[in-house]
């Protein structure tokens, strides 16, 4: 609103913007937060997906976009070169850049046994509301949208999966920002990876334990 009535005033349309001392609203931390899917969530969300199958997997193995995914034509998918890949067309992505995506080798045997010979297909069924199929696969599969913490589940919570996955695997920060499509690599590291799945206590069992002579309680 603040910045519609600046234009408005910049425009001559109104004397003046009659909202620009008030102060804006402190909302750090108060923030409706995301969450990755836990390995079990996934599965079980799969085993009830029916014609979506294909959709969410690819969501949480490439990071893409419900948007992205959805425009996604047979001829944007290329399984049968050296390296198989998702071809993203500018048009659907939201920098508004080309994406080469590449695929894992299980889901290109996915994508094969789905594959369609007409090239301008859609990928992915265009259903008009996508998030109310994936709300009824929630509760078909015993999955709370909210975790303890008010954390919540939702279809860009595949995108959070595919980056803490990355992590999980040690993969580098900046190929992960690369994977991810990301300008900031703070994006990738501090808001799209769950550190709740991330391996914290195991690594702590991994440090070298310091060397130090046993104490002598004698008095």
């Amino acid at each position: 609103m603040n910045a519609l009535l600046n234009w408005m005033a910049r425009q001559g349309r109104i004397a003046d913007n009659p909202i620009r001392n008030i102060e804006h609203v402190e909302v750090r931390g108060r923030q409706q937060l995301r969450r990755a899917y836990t390995d079990d969530e996934l599965n079980r969300l799969l085993e009830v997906s029916e014609d979506y199958h294909l959709l969410y997997l690819s969501a949480a193995y490439t990071g893409l976009r419900l948007g992205e995914l959805t425009s996604l034509l047979w001829l944007d998918v290329h399984l049968d070169l050296d390296r198989p890949h998702l071809q993203v067309r500018a048009s659907t992505t939201k920098n508004s850049k080309p994406a080469i995506v590449p695929l894992h080798s299980c889901l290109i045997d996915e994508f094969k046994a789905a594959r369609n010979d007409s090239k301008d297909d859609f990928v992915f069924p265009q259903y008009a509301h996508p998030d109310r199929r994936l709300a009824r696969h929630f509760q078909e599969a015993g999955i709370s949208r909210f975790d303890a913490a008010g954390r919540k589940l939702d279809f860009h919570s595949f995108r959070y999966t595919f980056a803490t996955k990355l992590a999980k695997k040690g993969i580098s920060q900046r190929l992960a920002q690369e994977l991810m499509r990301h300008s900031d690599p703070r994006l990738t590291a501090n808001l799209y990876t769950d550190v709740s799945h991330l391996p914290t206590f195991e690594a702590i069992q991994k440090l070298d334990w310091h060397n130090i002579p046993p104490i002598d309680h004698q008095i």
